[in-house]
């Protein structure tokens, strides 16, 4: 069951490519918080409304292959970059499936595509035709997504789509997670 037919995986892949690439929005929001982070105490009108720092809880500490995920998010579906994606494509993900992603390094998804406030939320080891690898469960704002990092590279991302083989192909992998 945990072999994967050639077919279903360039399905998948083209599926999640052509449906969920794109800007990143986020950018003039990061950009507000930090002004806001900057103003000087003489910029308030009260001494009520100064914005004091409050403590951020630790975030979880990836592993490289999460690192790995959420890059894939950040920079390839999220990302407008498409030098950025191509350096994501060259450097993060394995060279048997490059062409399949290399069709989204251009798409631009609507904001309502995007994938916001990705976070890990859990990664299993997983073992498929002799190479051994991580599958690393994402969630954001938009679901999600499960992505498949084989030796220390992506190789396939599965996403809970619209078509009835993607939401197969998701469940079973869904299924790895205790």
């Amino acid at each position: 069951m945990k072999k994967l037919s050639l077919l279903a995986l360039s399905l998948t892949i083209t599926v999640a490519i052509l449906g969920g690439c794109g800007g990143n929005n986020n950018e003039p929001a990061k950009e507000t918080t930090a002004n806001a982070a900057t103003a000087t105490p003489e910029a308030t009108a009260t001494p009520e409304l100064k914005v004091e720092a409050t403590p951020t809880p630790e975030t979880k500490k990836l592993t490289a292959d999460e690192q790995i995920a959420l890059n894939y998010v950040n920079i390839y579906l999220n990302g407008s970059d498409a030098e950025a994606k191509k350096k994501f494509l060259a450097e993060e993900v394995r060279e048997d499936v490059q062409q399949l992603f290399e069709l989204g390094v251009e798409a631009v998804p609507a904001a309502d595509d995007l994938y916001n406030n990705p976070e890990v939320v859990e990664s299993t080891n997983y073992e498929t035709d002799g190479m051994k690898g991580k599958l690393v469960l994402v969630n954001s704002s938009k679901g999600e997504l499960i992505v498949l990092v084989l030796e220390g590279k992506l190789g396939f991302a599965f996403i809970n789509g619209d078509d009835e083989q993607s939401k197969k192909n998701f469940a079973d992998m869904k299924k790895e997670f205790k």
